[in-house]
């Protein structure tokens, strides 16, 4: 049941997973992580076209190249 916004679940460390009350709690879920993964793009694109030459020597360096 969702109630002034939270999520109502419980989370099972021992088998590590994530328990909900309603089906919709994981649709309302899955839509916060879609909106903050598109906001955190938003960011990285606007990095990349701010600093291409940090972000070039940054994406060579997270895929283990070096320059």
């Amino acid at each position: 049941m969702i109630t002034e916004g939270r999520l109502r679940g419980h989370i099972n460390q021992i088998d590590s997973i994530v328990h909900f009350e309603t089906r919709s709690a994981i649709e309302t879920w899955d839509g916060q992580i879609q909106n903050l993964c598109f906001l955190v793009n938003g960011i990285i694109d606007r990095i990349g076209a701010a600093e291409p030459e940090w972000m070039r020597k940054y994406e060579q360096q997270a895929s283990g190249k070096s320059s």
